[in-house]
């Protein structure tokens, strides 16, 4: 009868323990997490939620807190977090993607020496790295440009250029002068031009020109230039020679003349070339620019210095006292830096100005007979430069060429400072002259006049 007693409350005990781990299983239930602890994910991919078991009574849901930033390579963790249990999750995101690196240009590419030859280019690329982040590394191996680029996880990319020993590039004429030339009958034609190869370098020498120019007679005359490299490739190039009968204005005179001056940056080169070629010409000066020694060298060197206006403000045209009065003062100048008294004078703007209506209503028709009373010779011009209008030194020669006529050409050009483009413009206007038989002169007291309609 003990014994039972005894079995009985083992087994009471037994039923009852069990009954507790029941109830708790079910009132503290298991979480685990499904999957591994430590999840790789690829930098940029999207971050996936494996999730969780939760075994037991469920009164209420997991909390899942997640700070992962699939952009930026790091660990992160995730933590799943029911009542007082917290579990957690590594999530590793990484880059083991290779940088791109694209060949730009020929592959394979044709060389005339391995060492010689000049890279071509190239792009690299990464799914997670700045392009200024990669590290590039190039070499070549014989016949083989090799292209290295490491991003900073490690991950490495190798391209390779091949370069062959061939020779494909067909050398180039350079024809000086342009490949259409006008010369005048009778001048020598210097027929000049250059050749180069890419691998066998000058083959001026190696040129063979075909066709002739007869310079004693007008015609228009074609040239065949060629040239073959060592390795067969052949170019050809054409010019065509115009030979025409030089227009001779031998009873014409062309009067350079300079506005607004004189200036450091211009004026001393203006000098030097109307030295160069023996010509006189024409300076309006202003008061403004306080170079004094050049217009002392103007002068010195046998050129007009002429009168245009101490201030150079259309202001002066307020009355004719306002006028005078600046030219004046111009006038004392000149006559101060070089000992004589110049009376040969141009209006700013022109004596066809109209932005003296601005100031005075009918100031211009009472100056332009006003100076003439009181000794002055004034002077506009008949051909236009229009060099205020571009920095082009062909345009503005190219102006002045089409303008010029027969008898007296009176040049408008400028020598203030941003004029340096007239530099090489005179150059070009005095060799036509020259060629098409115009003579060169400065303007004097006995110059034929040449004055513009008065518009107020």
């Amino acid at each position: 009868m003990k014994k039972k007693k005894v079995l009985f409350i083992v087994l009471f005990v037994f039923l009852v323990i069990v009954l507790l781990g029941v109830i708790n299983f079910f009132v503290n239930p298991i979480l685990t997490l499904k999957n591994k602890k430590t999840i790789y994910l690829e930098v940029n991919d999207n971050y996936k939620e494996y999730g969780y078991n939760l075994v037991g009574l469920k009164t209420s849901s997991v909390i899942i807190n997640n700070n992962v930033n699939n952009k930026k390579i790091g660990t992160y963790e995730v933590t799943y977090k029911y009542k007082n249990k917290t579990k957690k999750r590594n999530v590793v995101v990484v880059d083991t993607i290779s940088p791109e690196i694209t060949l730009k240009g020929d592959n394979p590419s044709y060389v005339c020496n391995y060492d010689t030859y000049v890279e071509e280019g190239y792009e690299v690329s990464d799914n997670y790295d700045e392009v200024s982040d990669l590290k590039v590394i190039t070499y070549t191996i014989e016949d083989t440009k090799i292209y290295e680029v490491l991003d900073t996880s490690g991950n490495k990319k190798v391209v390779e250029r091949k370069l062959i020993k061939k020779d494909t590039e067909k050398p180039t004429i350079t024809l000086t002068g342009g490949s259409d030339v006008t010369i005048y009958k009778g001048n020598s034609f210097d027929d000049k031009y250059s050749a180069f190869d890419n691998c066998d370098e000058d083959l001026t020498k190696e040129v063979k020109v075909m066709g002739n120019v007869d310079t004693k007679n007008v015609g228009v005359y074609n040239l065949t230039y060629e040239v073959i490299d060592k390795s067969g490739n052949k170019t050809t190039a054409k010019r065509k020679v115009t030979v025409k009968e030089k227009k001779m204005y031998t009873d014409s005179v062309i009067y350079l003349t300079f506005d607004d001056g004189p200036s450091s940056s211009v004026t001393p080169y203006i000098l030097d070339i109307l030295k160069k070629y023996n010509i006189k010409a024409t300076f309006f000066v202003v008061g403004t620019t306080n170079n004094d020694s050049l217009i002392k060298r103007e002068f010195d060197e046998g050129h007009t210095v002429g009168l245009h206006s101490y201030s150079h403000k259309y202001s002066i045209y307020k009355s004719s006292d306002t006028y005078f009065n600046d030219l004046q003062k111009i006038s004392d100048k000149v006559y101060n830096i070089t000992g004589q008294r110049s009376m040969i004078i141009r209006f700013p703007g022109g004596s066809s100005n109209t932005v003296s209506k601005n100031y005075k209503e009918g100031i211009m028709s009472y100056l332009t007979t006003e100076v003439e009373k009181r000794g002055y010779t004034y002077f506009d011009w008949n051909v236009g430069s229009s060099d205020t209008e571009t920095n082009s030194a062909k345009e503005t020669c190219n102006n002045v060429k089409k303008r010029l006529g027969r008898g007296t050409n009176v040049v408008l050009m400028h020598d203030y400072s941003s004029k340096t483009s007239n530099i090489e413009a005179l150059e070009c206007i005095i060799k036509y002259g020259l060629d098409n038989g115009y003579s060169f002169d400065k303007i004097t007291y006995d110059t034929k006049v040449i004055h513009h309609n008065v518009a107020n």
